[in-house]
């Protein structure tokens, strides 16, 4: 099982991140995301009191408040129409209800097609500016 997100970005020629359009790819990343970065629930529509109160208790905050921070409204939460067509391209034809049924995107940070539903230890507020720190970065090849 992978432990670091495979980098498969955009190459200069390309407009569609990697992951769009390998499932593989876009499984082994979101598997990472899963392990290391808490993304979930398995099933947003159920309640799921404790994947929240956990959430909670690292955020610092309320369940309640927790419950709104979702992928949906994350700041690296891509469903622009570029994006959209992207995901659109890369998936079988039976397979594109599950974009409206999932409210599917693309996780900008850990590369993956995700649900709006859903969230994950790493959520970025939208309206929140923030600078990258200083210091090492992980290598991305």
């Amino acid at each position: 099982m992978a432990t670091e997100i495979i980098f498969a970005l955009r190459n200069p020629d390309q407009r569609c991140p990697m992951a769009t359009k390998n499932v593989e790819l876009n499984t082994r990343n979101r598997q990472v995301a899963i392990d290391r970065y808490g993304y979930g629930p398995m099933n947003p529509n159920r309640p799921n009191p404790d994947f929240w109160a956990e959430k909670a208790k690292m955020w610092n905050t309320t369940p309640d408040e927790a419950l709104s921070a979702r992928c949906g409204n994350c700041a690296v939460f891509d469903q622009s129409p570029e994006m959209m067509q992207c995901i659109m391209n890369g998936l079988e034809a039976e397979d594109t209800r599950a974009v409206d049924k999932t409210e599917l995107g693309y996780c900008e940070m850990h590369h993956f097609k995700c649900a709006a539903s859903r969230t994950c230890n790493t959520w970025v507020a939208e309206e929140e500016e923030y600078e990258e720190e200083e210091g090492e970065e992980e290598d991305e090849s």
